[in-house]
């Protein structure tokens, strides 16, 4: 029965094996698909999307000449179809690569991915070096870019700051912006499409708030955001005209516990919010929470905190604003029993039902 089966039917069978991370292991998906019989390698080897999704290979130990030729024969396969790029072993591509005929190698594999840049859709865990001065990739040469990810390492710091490349503009079709733990610097960011999501998270180069909010209000089109904050001493208590995001659903914010991230709170307006998490909370932040929330108490679905430094009645007065549908959780916080015992029983909290608690 499954014999009769159309190779279309067959191909999107393939497609829907693939695993999340591509690579060119002859044991999984796609390549193990050309080894079970003549019939699946030839639907195989005629379904171009299933080779559009390459994932650089790794360790470097295997960065070999090979490598170089299934880069090319996989864009090759894929004929015109879009392409998806990433560079999920990013830590095999940093400057400890050392050989000279490594260094080829990996040049090698980047010329052929810049060569067909004009198919490339999502573009993923990409290294800030490798779009520096244009000396490998140039988002200007990838005029159908939905996604981008930038990325460099935490845990090995940037002698000098990167800064992305001047004259630098984002394509129009990008939705998706993700910049992990890069030293751009942001007051520098070019100006922004209507990006869908966002995701800053700059822990060693820290984003301060007044650039944040000037990010922000460049992006109204926004639904959900990945947010890690810096608050410099200058602008704590910042005061400046509300940054309105009619279309954001969800949102992350993180920062130090010694701040008060409440404050990026007096600032945004999300009345579709959906979904919220908050971490790193410090006291200061319930009484600023409580305002945010009120003008999304009926959209509000998910409410999370991670990492709080005390409880206190107002943080249960601030949860006491939302409706019984909203699932509230409480995960990763130092709490003694008989702090808990105390705030619960002094009659002015509300019982709340719908509240999970992970300590």
């Amino acid at each position: 029965m499954l014999s009769k089966l159309p190779p279309e039917i067959w191909g999107d069978i393939f497609l829907a094996c693939l695993p999340t991370y591509t690579s060119f292991s002859p044991k999984n998906a796609p390549t193990v698909f050309t080894r079970v019989c003549s019939s699946w390698r030839c639907i195989a080897l005629s379904s171009p999307r299933l080779w559009s999704n390459i994932g650089l290979p790794g360790p470097t130990s295997v960065l070999n000449s090979r490598m170089v030729y299934l880069v090319e024969q996989w864009l090759d396969l894929s004929r015109t179809c879009a392409l998806t790029i990433d560079f999920h072993l990013i830590s095999d591509f940093y400057s400890w690569v050392s050989s000279t005929e490594q260094l080829f190698i990996i040049r090698k594999m980047l010329d052929l991915v810049a060569a067909n840049s004009f198919r490339i859709t999502r573009l993923l865990r990409i290294a800030p070096r490798y779009l520096a001065d244009k000396c490998f990739l140039s988002l200007d040469s990838m005029p159908i870019l939905e996604e981008l990810y930038i990325r460099d390492i935490p845990m090995r710091r940037s002698a000098l700051i990167q800064d992305i490349p001047s004259g630098t503009v984002f394509p129009t079709t990008l939705r998706t912006l993700t910049l992990r733990d890069t030293y751009f610097d942001m007051t520098r960011l070019p100006s922004l499409p209507p990006l869908r999501h966002l995701d800053l998270w700059q822990r060693w180069s820290p984003l301060h708030l007044s650039t944040f909010l000037e990010i922000l209000s460049q992006v109204p089109s926004l639904e959900s955001g990945s947010l890690y904050i810096y608050l410099e001493e200058s602008n704590r208590s910042i005061m400046r005209d509300p940054v309105v995001l009619p279309r954001l659903q969800r949102l992350l914010i993180s920062g130090e516990l010694e701040d008060d991230i409440g404050v990026v709170l007096d600032v945004i307006q999300a009345p579709r919010l959906v979904g919220l998490g908050l971490n790193e909370c410090s006291e200061l932040l319930w009484p600023r929470l409580e305002r945010f929330l009120s003008p999304c108490q009926q959209t509000l679905v998910n409410l999370t905190f991670k990492t709080i430094a005390g409880i206190s009645p107002s943080l249960f007065s601030c949860m006491g604003q939302t409706l019984p549908t909203t699932s509230i959780t409480v995960c990763n916080c130092c709490i003694e029993t008989h702090q808990l015992m105390t705030v619960t029983h002094t009659g002015r909290v509300p019982c709340l039902t719908n509240m999970s608690w992970t300590i």
